[in-house]
């Protein structure tokens, strides 16, 4: 029986027709993030910026989420460049449209609030959280989650407003049960530099209401005072109890010295989560809490961060 079949595309057909230099880059390619150190490794259509940016601290090329077999010599392999300099940061986006300009966006330090980091699978997210209440996001592979928290770690040390007087003790240490925790636990150590001590631990799949009423299944959520920072890490918003099962873990850092106050709205009804919100300037981290959040209550009111009227 006669069969219809395309033509194929011989693997030295293309290959022939790029250049060494869109070789070089295409053979390189892969989802991992990759430090600039040259103007060969910049990505062309970022090159004009090069010398702008070759001084940063930490220069970074993000690659386009695209499968390797489908990309090509010559197209645009990378979706963004990071640039962290001492006092900002830059960020180049590659346009939609083929003929539009680079985006950029440039980042006062002393704008940046809290810094986020989300990992779900191979799905990953950093994320800047700005005064005005707006944020910053890149997207990439997860694979790359180490050059991520270069980044971060980097801009942590210069998120400094003010010198913040410590607390007269260490907080009671809560206790820690879930595996993924404990591991959260020991990279926190090795990246923070005062001791890390988990302050409220929740455990995920709980049963409970929201604030509106609903039931919901928590994602998990602990919180780790590290010195003169606050650490939150959880599995994201809670869930209604009929979708699936979820890998998310968002590691969120944020100064004392940051945060313009805290309150908790607080259950109305059987089986409802408190409500943790914590406020830098116009943004807002809200935490649903599966009991009472009074040890983080404690630990804000010793760091100096007042607390304020409950807001639904």
């Amino acid at each position: 029986m006669p069969t219809t079949r395309r033509p194929e595309v011989r693997e030295g057909d293309w290959r022939a027709a790029a250049s060494p230099e869109e070789l070089r880059e295409y053979d390189a390619f892969g989802p991992w993030i990759e430090e600039v150190t040259s103007p060969e490794l910049m990505p062309p259509r970022f090159r004009p910026y090069y010398d702008e940016l070759r001084t940063a601290r930490l220069l970074l090329k993000v690659p386009r989420n695209v499968e390797r077999r489908t990309a090509r010599p010559g197209q645009d392999l990378y979706a963004a460049v990071l640039a962290v300099h001492d006092d900002h940061l830059t960020l180049l986006g590659l346009p939609d449209r083929a003929q539009a300009p680079v985006t950029r966006r440039d980042v006062d330090v002393r704008d940046v609030v809290a810094l986020s980091e989300l990992t779900d699978l191979l799905i990953g997210r950093w994320s800047l959280l700005l005064r005005d209440g707006t944020r910053v996001d890149l997207g990439h592979s997860s694979v790359s989650r180490e050059k991520v928290e270069a980044a971060t770690d980097l801009l942590r040390a210069r998120i400094v407003t003010a010198t913040q007087p410590r607390s007269l003790g260490a907080p009671r240490p809560a206790e820690v049960e879930e595996f993924a925790f404990r591991t959260m636990l020991i990279a926190l150590e090795r990246r923070c530099d005062a001791t890390v001590v988990p302050v409220h631990v929740e455990p995920r799949n709980a049963l409970r209401r929201d604030v509106r009423g609903r039931l919901i299944l928590t994602s998990g959520l602990m919180l780790v005072d590290a010195g003169e920072e606050l650490v939150v890490v959880d599995g994201g918003p809670p869930r209604r109890p009929w979708r699936g099962p979820t890998y998310a873990r968002t590691t969120t850092f944020v100064r004392y010295d940051q945060l313009t106050g805290f309150s908790v709205i607080a259950p109305q009804q059987a089986r409802q989560v408190h409500e943790l919100v914590l406020v830098a300037g116009r943004q807002e981290l809200r935490l649903a809490c599966t009991g009472d959040p009074a040890a983080v209550v404690g630990l804000l009111t010793s760091r100096g961060v007042r607390r304020t009227s409950a807001r639904p």
